[in-house]
């Protein structure tokens, strides 16, 4: 059993590391974007909110919209500073909700595909 846990973590930990390159890639390539302050952040939210999924019971939902807050405010404090342009707000606002919401379906199928103990 505890083989099967750390093969499916290494095989979440591979798809995830996949999923960051081609992000970074598309990032890179379609909208031109060198910063990846912003990019590094939303990772580690992402890694937190796996991490604390696995642990507590606590509400999925809540836990998104908190940590998606943190990282909207962030946005929003930046470009007040000026520290990014209107496009860059824009492409890394629209990244958010799609990498969190396809953050979410992938732990809503494999929690539903492990076993309960």
């Amino acid at each position: 059993m505890i083989k099967f846990i750390f093969t499916v973590l290494l095989l979440i930990t591979t798809i995830g590391g996949l999923f960051t390159f081609f992000e970074i890639c598309i990032l890179k390539l379609f909208f031109k974007i060198e910063n990846l302050k912003y990019v590094k952040l939303l990772k580690i939210l992402e890694i937190t909110v796996i991490i604390i999924s696995c642990i507590t019971f606590i509400s999925l939902k809540i836990l998104m919209i908190l940590l998606s807050l943190i990282y909207f405010i962030i946005l929003i404090y930046d470009f007040y500073k000026k520290k990014i342009d209107i496009k860059n707000f824009i492409i890394n606002f629209i990244f958010l909700f799609v990498d969190f919401y396809v953050m979410y379906l992938v732990i809503k199928i494999i929690s539903q595909k492990l076993p309960n103990f």
